[in-house]
């Protein structure tokens, strides 16, 4: 049986909110943590790993400066 995984960017609003779900069930916070997390990174700024149109894991890109 092949396992087919999908990288892709969080572009729909499915994909965000399957990614909070992730988040909070992992680091234990609430849809209000979760808000505000989304809203700072931003959505564009989040990547998902999906499998069958099911997220299963995310990382969000945070742009920094490095001195």
């Amino acid at each position: 049986m092949t396992t087919q995984w999908e990288y892709r960017s969080a572009s729909h609003s499915q994909d965000v909110q399957q990614l909070g779900a992730i988040i909070q069930q992992c680091f234990g916070s609430s849809p209000d943590d979760w808000e505000r997390y989304l809203n700072w990174i931003g959505a564009e700024n989040f990547r998902l790993l999906s499998q069958s149109d099911r997220a299963i894991a995310g990382l969000a890109i945070y742009q920094m400066g490095q001195w």
